[in-house]
């Protein structure tokens, strides 16, 4: 039934119920509004599993707790736009102060649990220290659903390049997240590119928009035309080339930028934690959908993974990359093909250059080798047909009688001397301690080993 009703017509009918039953115009229904109703059209449908555990729960269970908590959180003498911090584990208890939030018009922070005392805790809301400017969760939300929208109906299909070029004004952010909305590779590049690094750059990536500032505009357009490469471009600072000249030119829409619902399913599974973008979704809509959300409140390795994907499976049309990528390679450089083998990364994407770390000549002298190459530190294999296979990190393995065997020792700051002898001492484990994002906790690893007896003598 569903998957015959827009996106825009069954969140409208959940405007006009929730209003009926709380005595308001819809125009003052907010999101907590429209989730809460969502969660009372079908109360005894599930809404969440706990995989770690098999905890189920319903719909109207998690209404009636979340609601109960909403009140008190208010009685507190919390009010809406005040911040609440959210740091926890994927149990069941974990959506109910994150629907309470919505309830109540919260500022909601989700923070890793593994964060450290001495890292900064910020607000969901965007400012600009330079001028003050501040915009909200949901009027990011909107701009940047219209400009996906938008970039989709432009031609754009996922896995297109999008170059974003621009100062640290509330509007960058909204490109970033539209991007992400539709799967589109995206590269940020500092605004002071010489024109030469841009016309090195744009034949390898092909970017089909670039949004820049007004200063970047001639360097851009003649990249383009150098490289005979045909882009759309978007400028920051110029009302009639701006993000919302773009929109209005390709008529973007909030919401309704996809035909209709996905085929209908039930089950989803939310593999990340809170403090993820991916999880968010998952939680909002999942009311919104008429789906149950599958999480786990225990560690995401790949063997419960794969356990849960058996015992809970449900057949779909979807299929898994395995996508490799760090912060200094901005975009993918492997791409798929049907061919790719299982566990495969893919087959290299064309060279693209790396100029190193800006002001910091001497990481920039450590990372790139004589020739210009980068050093990402990982190990690969390659077979016979270009394909390659992520083994691990170079400095997390040493050789062991001619096999390579993961050490974790480095984490207690020992270093193997000439004779690869090991002076931290020997030590063996069930399983290592596992973040909520299924790595390897290092800091418990080192704790762990600072508390256990040795084989060999410290």
């Amino acid at each position: 039934m569903l998957d015959k009703i827009y996106i825009r017509q069954h969140v409208t009918a959940l405007k006009l119920k929730a209003a009926q039953n709380y005595n308001i115009s819809p125009e003052k229904c907010h999101i907590g509004h429209v989730i809460l109703q969502g969660l009372l059209d079908r109360p005894f449908a599930l809404n969440q599993i706990d995989a770690a555990t098999d905890e189920r729960e319903t719909n109207i269970s998690v209404a009636k707790r979340s609601s109960r908590l909403a009140s008190a959180m208010h009685k507190c003498g919390l009010r809406a736009g005040d911040t609440v911090v959210l740091m926890g584990y994927n149990h069941l208890d974990l959506a109910i102060p994150f629907y309470a939030c919505h309830f109540n018009g919260y500022s909601m922070c989700a923070i890793d649990t593994t964060v450290t005392p001495d890292q900064s805790i910020c607000r969901m809301d965007k400012i600009d220290a330079a001028t003050d400017e501040r915009e909200t969760n949901i009027s990011v939300a909107k701009r940047s659903s219209r400009l996906a929208s938008a970039m989709h109906k432009c031609g754009l299909r996922a896995g297109d390049t999008v170059v974003l070029m621009g100062y640290n004004h509330l509007d960058l952010a909204i490109p970033f997240y539209a991007c992400h909305f539709n799967g589109y590779s995206m590269c940020a590049i500092d605004t002071t590119v010489t024109p030469a690094d841009l016309k090195a750059l744009f034949p390898n990536i092909n970017p089909k928009i670039v949004f820049c500032e007004k200063a970047c505009e001639e360097k851009v357009k003649e990249t383009f035309m150098v490289s005979n490469l045909n882009g759309e471009i978007v400028i920051f600072d110029d009302k009639d080339a701006d993000l919302e000249a773009f929109i209005r030119q390709h008529k973007g829409t909030e919401i309704k930028f996809r035909d209709s619902f996905p085929g209908k399913f039930e089950l989803t599974l939310a593999m990340a934690t809170l403090q993820w973008l991916s999880s968010l979704i998952f939680f909002v809509s999942g009311p919104l959908r008429c789906y149950t959300r599958l999480q786990s409140s225990g560690p995401l390795t790949p063997q419960n993974l794969v356990a849960y994907i058996n015992k809970y499976k449900q057949i779909c049309p979807a299929f898994l990359y395995l996508v490799y990528g760090m912060t200094e390679l901005i975009v993918p450089i492997f791409d798929f093909n049907d061919d790719t083998p299982e566990n495969s990364t893919g087959y290299p994407l064309e060279k693209y250059q790396i100029k190193g770390y800006m002001n910091n000549l001497e990481e920039t002298r450590q990372i790139l080798t004589e020739d210009g190459w980068f050093k990402t530190g990982d190990i690969f294999q390659r077979d016979e047909q270009d394909y390659y296979f992520f083994v691990e990190r170079k400095r997390l393995l040493i050789k062991h009688f001619g096999f390579m065997v993961n050490i974790y020792a480095f984490v207690l700051d020992y270093s193997l001397p000439d004779k690869k002898q090991l002076h931290g001492g020997l030590f063996f484990v069930d399983s290592f301690p596992i973040t909520p994002s299924g790595k390897i906790n290092r800091s418990k690893v080192r704790d762990l080993a600072m508390t256990s007896s040795r084989i060999l003598p410290k």
